[in-house]
């Protein structure tokens, strides 16, 4: 008859087995018990009793009450939802805390060791722009050989500190946006651009073709090779006032 109790499908999915669920109701029903009684009363095996009374009152389901023989007590329902809600509470703070430092770790392996690169269509490559020089926290380091307006446009005062190498023509537009940044003349024209971001990722930009718009890089080796070869161009470029 208890199984059949809606309370009974309510408590198997709080988390209490079967049996477990039997008892704790016979409990309530019925008042104070021994285990012996309780095996009476459920038909469940006398060791099975023991066994599930001994998991109820480690969870709080239960308590016993001193004596012989051993008399137990079920804990009241509102007591028992409380119980619940705080454990709920504090798994899901754990859960919060756990997956969310996890999944930064992995964000920072992946930016610093991963060889896996990111390729992007034009619109992508632009908000991924906007995105890593809003993020970046360090320095951006700009090689700016497209004269695109909507590249041109991406482009945004930073928090970091910015370095742009580009064309006299950029340099005008892009001083009225970044009014901060660092500029100078860019010397000789690639057919490609490239943006580097806190010494970690390496977007390069094609704008050409049928293959990707730009690609992302996030290994230390290949940004550090490209950061070697902007810091060169910066050299070897005439310092333009900002």
């Amino acid at each position: 008859m208890l199984r059949e109790m809606r309370s009974f499908e309510v408590l198997r999915r709080a988390g209490l087995s079967g049996h477990e669920a039997v008892i704790y109701l016979s409990l309530l029903i019925k008042g104070d018990m021994p285990a012996r009684k309780i095996c009476e009363e459920t038909g469940i095996p006398y060791s099975k009793v023991y066994v599930n009374l001994s998991k109820l009152e480690r969870d709080g389901w239960v308590s016993r009450i001193r004596g012989r023989p051993v008399i137990y007590r079920a804990r009241p329902v509102e007591e028992v939802a409380e119980l619940i809600v705080e454990r709920a509470r504090r798994l899901a703070e754990e859960i919060e805390r756990t997956v969310s430092s996890d999944i930064e770790e992995m964000r920072m392996r992946i930016a610093t060791t991963s060889r896996i690169s990111f390729s992007y269509s034009r619109n992508e490559a632009l908000r991924a722009i906007k995105s890593l020089i809003k993020e970046a926290k360090k320095e951006v380091l700009i090689l700016l050989s497209h004269e695109d307006e909507d590249l041109l446009s991406s482009i945004a005062p930073a928090r970091a500190r910015m370095r742009i190498l580009t064309t006299r023509k950029n340099m005008e537009i892009l001083k009225r946006r970044v009014p901060d940044a660092d500029f100078k003349e860019i010397s000789v024209l690639l057919p490609l651009s490239m943006m580097i971001f806190d010494n970690s990722s390496l977007l390069m930009i094609f704008g050409v073709g049928t293959g990707p718009y730009a690609l992302e890089v996030r290994d230390r080796d290949l940004v550090a090779t490209a950061r070697e070869y902007m810091e060169m161009s910066w050299r070897s470029s005439e310092l333009q006032s900002p």
